[in-house]
């Protein structure tokens, strides 16, 4: 049986893309596109066709629908040739423009349940030599064990992944730990750090080989049921701040000093770099926090005591100053009843729902969030979040399967309660029928917020009044739906003149790059050497990632051929993606300026 590539749902839970939470399939392309490579299957499909001997597609069959467990490379990429060519270079939309589909139709294996995918995937993946990176076999296995945990207790879990791949269950143990334990260094970073970049794009070897052991050693820490350290009763709050510390020091674009496998290259490197204090600043004087005992309030302290209390002092400006503040160590407070340990909130009241994804309407878990006893936010992967009920009347034609409102319930609105422990929130639900004939999208090339703020920037120096003018002509024709054929001519001018203006506004400010430029004066090579420049001064403004998307400069000859050549077009989503590339090295420039 032949089936529609275009047909075929993309694995939202495959280990390469879960750790993303991408809200869309275009998103996942995207992604691809940028960091798996997959130009270079585009260009094996293209010269040889849709041969791939021994590599056959495991499809999951739900309801006359396939979502692809195994190939979804190969599927986005066909994707991208026939359905969003928007996302690919101007070379390879050139290239894919005269393929026919009927010509890409593919086959594979047909299942009715992930379970008997399992040895396949994982043979594939886990042993072959297209071997997954580190993090993605932590995922997989993740993935796996939390799917069967809801089903079996952990060692039948284990038992279970332990049949269906070639690892030991040692292999297995020890990659659902590292995850756990880089999951909960992240979500503490992510909180500080909005731009924090997924697991999955983060060099994770120095956390999982060498602070790992050293850090459950020194503060003695044990593993509950599901791999997860606990740590003491009353000291959770230190802990937090422990694993921000060490999150900070690895992952931080700010240091000059990293914490890498360079820097801690063997295990007895650990307290050199505790008394140090210099890769993980102050981590020490957060483990004595951890390792202390509680003073009695009745007895005065010694002058060792003393001593303690002024480090701990130390200890809390330090927080203050960098890291997420501890509370709960000062020993006279009560202790937080276990019971009332998280409060419920409902982040949106009135949530609105379309159009069904995978079968599934809504999660409800969307619209509510637990919060601990400092306030801060309990990442949406904590188990605690299982405990969370929803309900609503029993007269109501909603359908709720766990959290998850399914595609045939009535469109009305409805009052969802969500309960935890004794607490009880209630926000709307409002499922809206199917438009026959829906209002057409539109397409914004930025924001108000946006315009006002990079103006006011600009506000602050007479000389860059003409990048504000340009500024403020593009935003009456930023709602590309609107703009009329001959505006596309207007659009491509201003937007070539802000790169125009910003790169040498930006190489004024900076004399010393004039030396720089030898090759050909002219607008690609400008943007070059200042997005050179601007990574190198300082990566948390423009980084590596900013900096490689403007090193193709197809989207560049594309305006240019709207300029000089009267049969180049661009379609609203090429504008879209052209002004989504080089927004952030606009946004670089003027923040610099």
């Amino acid at each position: 049986m032949k089936l529609n590539p275009l047909d075929i749902r993309l694995d939202f839970t495959n280990p390469r893309l879960s750790l993303f939470n991408f809200n869309n399939e275009e998103e996942v392309i995207r992604h691809l596109i940028q960091y798996e490579n997959l130009y270079s299957l585009i260009d094996s499909f293209v010269i040889h066709g849709y041969n791939t001997l021994g590599e056959r597609l495991i499809l999951l069959e739900e309801n006359k629908n396939y979502t692809v467990l195994e190939g979804n490379r190969r599927i986005a990429a066909l994707k991208s040739m026939f359905l969003y060519q928007n996302l690919l270079k101007a070379s390879y939309r050139k290239k894919v423009s005269t393929l026919k589909l009927e010509n890409f139709l593919i086959d594979g294996d047909v299942i009715k349940n992930r379970e008997e995918a399992d040895y396949k995937i994982a043979a594939k993946h886990i042993a072959s030599i297209q071997d997954w990176k580190s993090i993605d076999k932590y995922v997989y296995y993740e993935n796996m064990f939390n799917r069967l945990r809801k089903q079996m207790n952990t060692a039948h879990s284990i038992s279970y992944i332990k049949d269906t791949t070639p690892d030991k269950e040692s292999e297995i143990k020890k990659s659902i730990r590292f995850y756990k334990f880089l999951l909960s260094i992240h979500a503490q970073v992510k909180f500080k750090d909005s731009t924090l970049k997924p697991l999955t794009l983060l060099n994770n070897d120095v956390i999982t080989s060498r602070v790992y052991p050293s850090i459950r050693k020194t503060l003695n820490l044990k593993e509950n049921s599901d791999f997860e350290l606990v740590p003491k009763e009353g000291k959770e709050e230190v802990y937090k701040s422990i694993l921000l510390a060490i999150g900070s020091a690895a992952w931080s674009t700010n240091n000059e000093m990293r914490l890498n496998t360079r820097t801690f290259s063997v295990q007895k490197d650990w307290e050199r770099i505790l008394n140090e204090d210099q890769l993980i600043p102050g981590l020490k004087l957060i483990i004595d926090e951890y390792l202390s005992e509680p003073q009695s309030p009745n007895i005065m302290p010694t002058n060792g005591e003393r001593n303690s209390v002024s480090r701990n002092d130390n200890v809390n400006s330090l927080k203050n100053s960098g890291h997420k503040s501890i509370q709960g160590t000062n020993t006279n407070e009560p202790k937080v009843n276990q019971e009332n340990k998280y409060r419920l909130f409902v982040i949106k009241d009135k949530n609105v729902v379309q159009k069904p994804k995978n079968g599934i309407l809504f999660n409800l878990m969307d619209a509510v969030c637990l919060y601990d006893e400092t306030s801060s936010e309990i990442t949406k992967k904590s188990s605690i979040y299982n405990n969370i009920k929803f309900t609503t009347q029993a007269s109501d034609d909603i359908l709720i399967k766990e959290s998850y409102v399914l595609e045939n319930s009535k469109p009305k609105l409805y009052k969802v309660n969500a309960s935890y422990e004794k607490q009880i929130v209630t926000f709307d639900l409002i499922i809206e029928p199917k438009q026959s004939n829906p209002r057409p999208q539109q397409d914004f090339l930025f924001d108000d917020e946006w315009r006002i703020r990079m103006v006011s920037k600009l506000d602050e120096k007479i000389d860059y009044h003409k990048i504000r003018d340009v500024i403020f002509s593009l935003s009456f024709y930023r709602n590309l739906s609107k703009i009329k054929v001959h505006d596309v001519l207007i659009v491509s001018f201003l937007t070539r003149a802000l790169l125009e203006y910003l790169s040498k506004a930006y190489i004024d400010r900076y004399p010393e790059l004039k030396q720089k430029i030898d090759g050909p004066d002219n607008l690609g090579n400008k943007i070059k050497i200042v997005s050179e420049d601007m990574y190198n001064k300082n990566h948390s403004s423009f980084n590596l990632e900013q900096k490689k998307s403007i090193k193709n400069q197809d989207d560049l000859e594309l305006i240019n051929g709207i300029v000089h050549d009267y049969k180049t077009t661009l379609t609203n989503q090429d504008f879209i993606r052209i002004f989504r590339k080089y927004k952030p090295f606009m946004e670089s420039i003027i923040n610099m300026l």
